[in-house]
């Protein structure tokens, strides 16, 4: 039985954390982060908390995830963090704890699963995740995930003589359920326990109680598998472009999600070299040599492990819990977050394996260590960075916000303000959700952001900036528009008057 007697590496955890979330509190709003603030904030307004968590927004039907929205929105408002950050940081240090759980079911040393923690708490694929205001439900469901499956592996791998029992059947059910209500990623949970049922009946075999357990976890999630995929049918969501499926997609999309596992540093300098590799050369050459060092020293550590074949089991957990992302036309960084738990245990593991090879020759562990100390430096180096980048962009959609209003502040009532160049399209140099420069994407959804800060009485509209002229109906002769452009980097205004029949 797993004994929380290790409970100082919940000391390091929370090193970690401090590690990972200072000054990652007091940021602001950008992107698509509108969305979900506009409509939470519409139905607190409408009080209409029922019908607003069951009904789809955008590609999602989440209500649980709206049902935390419309909370933020109800306590404390859209413009402050607190509350959606705090709910992070538990949800992420509830994981670093199901981790060491997992590392001690797994006969893994402290120092491995100190290296572990680090990897899962400090790597950069975190910082969309940590810091932005609407992806907590990814690191929701991927706890639920991690969870699930953790408890199915500390059942499968402890004592075979042990009885069957209801629980564990149920906790895992009952997790990937709640993953699921979050968002749509809680499927891979699914996939994961596939993965163990096949693993535990015909690569490592172990007693009938177990093996039964696996088996009926599995039947067990399939059902409420099919019964979501129905029940979102139902409500209106299912895939549409452009998040339709896309097979011939996989492999780049695996390229993606594991290439940028195995880099040590941060992705918002390295994928715009490779894609424009005379850009920076130089950033090319490290980005190439950094993961190519990452790769052969996990492999090799693996290899002298004495857990090599679970280690195939941990990657090949890694790339089943990636369904049903890794099949679809339109995957971003964030969904990467899935593997980033399993990552980090194949990584404790080779390190395992390394101190293993290494147990003899006293300078070799001090290099070790020197290595493995390194590699999370870079990895906590680049998810700061990720944190500075995100936190200078919610400052400039701040900033906006702040002009915007300025604008409109003493507009009379009854009037109306019309948005151009709020065009959804990035400048040369930004770059995913951590660097983003134009009005449009800062102030994404159209004008949906804007529609926080206007005046009562009067009302906002939007129209494509390439039009020469706009016609605003029903508007009676002599009332007056403002027009608000965006375009060109710089706020400007002006009055315009409908002319008279």
């Amino acid at each position: 039985m797993v004994r929380l007697a290790r409970r100082p590496l919940l000391v390091v955890a929370a090193f970690v954390m401090a590690i990972a979330f200072w000054r990652g509190f007091g940021l602001f709003r950008f992107y698509d982060d509108w969305y979900f603030a506009r409509e939470a904030d519409r139905a607190v307004r409408h009080h209409a908390f029922v019908s607003f968590i069951f009904t789809p927004a955008e590609q999602h039907w989440s209500p649980l995830w709206q049902a935390f929205d419309f909370l933020n929105a109800w306590t404390i408002g859209w413009q402050s963090d607190a509350l959606i950050r705090s709910a992070i940081v538990v949800l992420v240090f509830i994981g670093l704890a199901v981790f060491s759980l997992l590392t001690a079911q797994l006969q893994l040393s402290p120092a491995a699963t100190i290296m572990g923690l680090a990897v899962l708490g400090l790597h950069h694929l975190n910082g969309t995740a940590y810091y932005s205001f609407d992806c907590y439900s990814q690191i929701a469901a991927d706890l639920c995930t991690w969870s699930s499956l953790t408890l199915i592996l500390m059942v499968v791998t402890g004592d075979r003589d042990s009885p069957q029992r209801r629980g564990h059947v149920i906790a895992p059910v009952l997790l990937f359920t709640v993953g699921l209500l979050v968002k749509e990623q809680g499927l891979g949970a699914l996939a994961g326990a596939t993965v163990l049922a096949v693993w535990f009946t015909a690569v490592e075999r172990v007693g009938a109680a177990q093996r039964s357990t696996v088996w009926s976890v599995w039947a067990a999630m399939l059902a409420v598998g099919v019964a979501f995929a129905l029940l979102r049918l139902v409500a209106g969501r299912w895939l549409a472009q452009p998040y339709e499926l896309c097979l011939t997609c996989v492999p780049g999309n695996l390229g993606m999600f594991l290439g940028a596992l195995a880099l040590p540093l941060t992705t918002v300098y390295a994928y715009p070299a490779i894609v424009n590799p005379w850009s920076s050369v130089w950033t090319v050459v490290i980005t190439a040599l950094g993961a190519s060092v990452v790769c052969l020293t996990l492999g090799m550590g693996v290899a002298a492990s004495a857990r090599a074949r679970r280690a195939a089991l941990v990657i090949a957990l890694a790339i089943a819990t990636l369904f049903p992302i890794v099949m679809l036309a339109r995957v971003g960084e964030l969904h990467a977050h899935t593997a980033v738990f399993w990552y980090a245990l194949l990584v404790a593991m080779a390190f395992d394996g390394w101190a293993e090879r290494v147990r003899t020759w006293g300078r070799a562990r001090m290099l070790l260590m020197g290595m493995a100390t390194l590699y999370v430096i870079a990895l906590a180096a680049s998810l700061r960075i990720n944190l500075n980048e995100m936190r200078a962009t919610g400052e400039r959609a701040a900033l906006w916000l702040s002009t915007f209003r300025e604008a409109v502040r003493d507009l009379p009532a009854g009037s109306t303000v019309l948005v151009r160049g709020l065009e959804n399209v990035k400048a040369p140099g930004d770059y995913s959700l951590y660097r983003l420069t134009t009005p449009g994407m800062l102030l994404y959804e159209g004008n949906a952001s804007l529609q926080f800060v206007s005046p009562a009485g009067v009302t906002i509209v939007d129209e494509d900036d390439r039009a020469d002229y706009v016609v605003i109906t029903p508007r009676p002769p002599g009332s007056t528009t403002f027009v608000v452009d965006f375009g060109g980097g710089a706020l400007s205004w002006r009055e315009h008057r409908a002319p008279a029949p």
